[in-house]
């Protein structure tokens, strides 16, 4: 085998690793301190709540070069209209589930 793809690949192995100790990280913390029910709400929790920024996150891939080409040429006015219907559009996908998540919340 090649060492340059086994370098390449015990890097990408070892940030994997640390990708996923990190993302535990916060429930082994909390596991600590709490019971295994309140550890798995917790981590249910987050798993929901984690969903909502991503209507926001894929419009910023898909228009950010057109908003910024936009505002090179100085379409104000075109901006302005895309600027209003990618908020009615990330509002409209994100509100209700942030709705259900504060209406199911539990103390």
């Amino acid at each position: 085998m090649d060492s340059e793809v086994v370098a390449f690949s015990s890097s990408v192995l070892g940030i994997g690793i640390l990708e996923f100790c990190l993302a535990q990280a916060d429930k082994v913390l909390i596991g600590y301190y709490l019971n295994a029910r309140e550890v798995g709400i917790y981590a249910i929790a987050a798993a929901v709540v984690g969903f909502v920024p991503i209507a926001l996150q894929s419009v910023n891939q898909i228009f950010s070069p057109t908003i910024a080409d936009l505002h090179g040429r100085g379409e104000r006015e075109l901006l302005q209209r895309l600027f209003q219907t990618l908020t009615k559009w990330i509002l409209g996908l994100t509100l209700p589930l942030a709705t259900f998540v504060i209406i199911f919340a539990a103390p």
